[in-house]
């Protein structure tokens, strides 16, 4: 169930993944899927805003790669092969250290 989910939530349309859960639940689903890692910021994982600053996801990183339809406004994949969240799942707020800024969001 859980590899046919996360195969839902990758490759198909709003309107094709509202046919089994609605966008709430389809969320709550990934949130039982989402790998969370100690390098995550908190409350993800253990890594500190504070004392620990860099971006996340959200603010534009080149290797983010958003999930399609409404999904992608949270929800991707990590493409960077130097971050622990290479080839995972990854709500946009979860960060790493190895965010690398997309340079066509500054054009």
């Amino acid at each position: 169930m859980q590899v046919y989910g996360l195969c839902l939530a990758a490759m198909a349309t709003d309107d094709a993944l509202q046919k089994y859960w609605t966008m709430s639940e389809l969320q709550k689903h990934l949130w039982t899927i989402v790998q969370q890692l100690p390098s995550d910021f908190e409350p993800y994982g253990s890594r500190d805003r504070d004392e620990d600053w860099g971006p996340d996801c959200s603010c534009g990183c080149k290797y983010f790669l958003p999930l399609e339809g409404q999904l992608g406004m949270d929800w991707g994949v990590c493409a960077n092969p130097a971050s622990p969240r290479a080839s995972l799942l990854t709500f946009e707020h979860q960060g790493c250290k190895a965010f690398e800024a997309d340079e066509k969001n500054d054009e």
